[in-house]
């Protein structure tokens, strides 16, 4: 958030300009009547834009702003343009939303992240039902989102679509794993995690998930220790393509670590006691 921060607020609260807000309103409020009561207006741009905005605040008011600023900044948010949308269903909104999202991707400040992608698909997935395919999937986004012309972001295929079901179903659907992922997530396209090719690596090189939780907890250790960085995170050194090393990579080295201190601790230690 602090990339985006800067990007749009550094020199005032006139960031706006270039993302306008949209919201979303159903049918059904406006036929009931509705429209306008709290919870029926839904924000489908993007969410990254306004928290920016408010944290931008928040700093300027530690900073010691004076009143003159801080009342420029709250003429700003009160008068903020907006376009409204009217759609059908809770549904519509969703995919609406990330397609607002998708169109984003050539701005590499707002695009969204691998792991951002991955819980949108598995959400998708988890709505359409359990019988949900990556073909199935692709053929619905292609309705509902198509194809954006982002030069930046993996396109998401049949086949990314196939990695990221393995991967939540793999890895992040645990909310341990989860939620360090998140963590390292908020350094956005600077993380650790943000390529789906990458993590796909990272599951499908770990056979057990005592293994895949090893993996993905000793990716955040080297991020720690800063032995690890982006730069080491390319698929072909993770998994050991690269044609060096007789096909090992940084993965069958976190496995094989974890296997040696399993040994140790099961088999030297206790051996040395007795």
């Amino acid at each position: 958030m602090e990339t985006i921060e800067h990007r749009y607020f550094s020199e005032g609260p006139n960031g706006f300009i270039e993302n306008e807000i949209e919201v979303a309103i159903l049918k059904s409020a406006i036929d009931g009547k509705t429209f306008g009561e709290k919870g029926t207006w839904r924000r489908t741009s993007p969410d990254e834009i306004v928290i920016a905005f408010f944290k931008a605040v928040a700093r300027r008011i530690k900073d010691g702003a004076d009143e003159d600023e801080l009342h420029l900044w709250k003429q700003h948010m009160l008068t903020v343009p907006a376009s409204f949308v009217v759609l059908d269903t809770e549904d519509d909104i969703s995919w609406r939303a990330s397609r607002l999202r998708e169109n984003l991707e050539a701005n590499s400040t707002l695009a969204r992240t691998a792991v951002q992608k991955v819980f949108d698909i598995a959400a998708r997935r988890a709505q359409i039902g359990p019988h949900c395919t990556a073909k199935d999937l692709h053929a619905i986004w292609q309705v509902k989102i198509g194809t954006t012309g982002s030069t930046t972001a993996e396109a998401v295929t049949v086949s990314f679509i196939d990695k990221a079901f393995l991967i939540w179903d793999k890895a992040l659907k645990k909310p341990c794993i989860q939620a360090a992922v998140l963590e390292e997530d908020n350094r956005r396209h600077g993380s650790l995690f943000n390529s789906v090719v990458g993590m796909h690596a990272l599951v499908t090189k770990s056979k057990t998930e005592e293994q895949v939780d090893w993996v993905f907890a000793s990716i955040l250790d080297g991020r720690l220790t800063g032995v690890l960085g982006v730069e080491h995170m390319a698929t072909r050194t993770l998994s050991g393509t690269a044609g060096l090393n007789n096909g090992k990579g940084i993965v069958d080295l976190m496995i094989f670590r974890l296997a040696m201190l399993k040994h140790l601790l099961t088999v030297v230690v206790p051996a040395k006691v007795r």
